[in-house]
Order: structure tokens, then sequence, then C-alpha cells
């Protein structure tokens, strides 16, 4: 078997369940600054991982920066799972 064909098989099978949509790269620079803003307080320590849970998840999943961090999460597992693919 090719190189060529071993990635279409593996794109094919591995890939295509988690590449139902193109990701929302606008909304991830839309919240940039506040997910900064979350991420130095937790490195700092100036907030609590459960204090900043709570205020995303309070009424409801739909806080713009919970949705952005959500966004992010998934380019991080798609790069996680193509590139030892393609290596």
């Amino acid at each position: 078997m090719t190189y060529a064909v071993t990635q279409k098989i593996f794109a094919t099978h591995y890939l295509q369940p988690i590449l139902t949509r193109a990701l929302n790269w606008d909304l991830i620079r839309q919240q940039y600054d506040q997910m900064l803003k979350y991420a130095t307080a937790l490195r700092l320590g100036m907030a609590e991982t459960e204090a900043i849970l709570k205020r995303f998840t309070r009424g409801n999943l739909l806080h713009p920066t919970y949705q952005a961090l959500a966004e992010l999460g998934k380019a991080v597992k798609t790069i996680f799972y193509v590139i030892p693919a393609f290596n």
C-alpha cells in the first residue's frame, strides 16, 4: 500500500467522525481577550476552576467565552489526531 492510500484510509476511517463541521474561528477571535483573562486568572491562582465553570454554566451553556473555549478545544483535539497521522 502506498503512503497516499494509507493517509486516505486513515482520514476516512478515523477523522471523518470528528470533522463534522468547520471550526468557528471568528468566535475564538472575538473571545480571545476573555479567554486570556480567565487563563491568566487560573495561572496566577486568582480564580478557582470551579468558580469559572460555574459562571459559564450557571444559566445555560451559551456563554460566548465558554463556546469559544469549546471550539478551541476541538481545534486542539483535531490537531492531536491529525499530526501523528501524517508523520
